[in-house]
């Protein structure tokens, strides 16, 4: 039996099939860790966000999201390269007091008219949350139990034996 990733159901003993699951943005190819290409890893897979109609609402919304709370800017297209793979969102419409993205109307998830040309950057000020407040790491180092994950997935467990991207 094949494990549905991502669908709130442990189908595996080691519920291999629900890691990765959500989604969580990232600043890429920035000078600094407040300004990047915008990406989106949403169930494991990384993909970015098209710059049709992004504006400095949706950058807002983007950098508060990611802890910068006084939120930041559109940068100019291609500034900080072309990502790669899926393109999750175009057409993002914030209007300023979303807690994420993801709450901001947009024209469905990975359903775009874009090119990786016009993959979305943005500047964000750098004043950043408290420490007691602040949003945890994106990409923890390493657990014994994502160790033992990863041994499982090297190994063929059955469970795990479902294409990655």
């Amino acid at each position: 039996e094949l494990a549905a990733k991502c669908d709130g159901e442990d189908d595996c003993s080691d519920q291999s099939d629900e890691l990765d699951c959500g989604v969580k943005y990232q600043l890429v190819n920035g000078s600094k860790p407040w300004n990047g290409r915008v990406e989106v890893i949403k169930d494991g897979v990384r993909g970015t966000v098209c710059s049709d109609k992004w504006d400095n609402n949706d950058a807002t919304v983007l950098c508060r999201s990611l802890g910068f709370i006084n939120g930041g800017n559109v940068v100019v297209k291609g500034q900080f390269g072309s990502g790669k793979g899926q393109i999750w969102l175009d057409d993002v419409n914030c209007n300023g007091n979303e807690l994420s993205l993801d709450k901001c109307t947009h024209g469905g998830w990975g359903k775009h008219n874009c090119v990786h040309d016009k993959d979305a950057g943005v500047q964000c000020n750098n004043a950043v949350l408290p420490e007691v407040t602040k949003k945890p790491n994106l990409t923890p180092a390493p657990t014994d139990s994502i160790r033992s994950q990863l041994a499982a997935l090297a190994s063929g467990n059955e469970c795990n034996d479902f294409t990655w991207l």
